[in-house]
């Protein structure tokens, strides 16, 4: 996210720019804080996910940028995935915690594991 604002800049879109300024400055999930009822947090790790596209030139449009992966779910990045763990300090309701490697981010239903977390 930290060249994404640059990214748009460029690109001439300063509304997505200036949401995703504030979105890091302020913390998107830390505005919203823990939702105060039971988590039982199913999630994907383990799985290649892109985390950055570096570029070597300001050329952006015609070249082909370097893609940097990081541990996550194939759509989010770990850091991401945790932010429920974050959530058992502030709230009585208890957070659990269930990371299912391998499982892709929209698998849970598909993926035998998770499944029988559900039942």
């Amino acid at each position: 996210a930290n060249t994404l604002p640059k990214l748009f800049e460029i690109l001439g879109n300063r509304t997505i720019e200036q949401s995703l300024k504030s979105m890091k400055k302020g913390g998107f999930l830390d505005f919203y804080g823990p939702p105060g009822v039971k988590i039982n947090a199913i999630y994907g790790t383990n799985v290649s996910t892109l985390a950055e596209m570096r570029w070597n030139t300001a050329d952006i449009l015609n070249t082909k940028p370097e893609l940097i992966y990081e541990n996550g779910d194939g759509t989010i990045l770990e850091d991401g995935l945790l932010v429920h763990k974050k959530w058992s300090l502030l709230q009585s309701k208890p957070v659990n915690d269930f990371p299912v490697p391998g499982m892709i981010h929209a698998g849970a239903l598909a993926n035998r594991e998770s499944v029988r977390l559900f039942l």
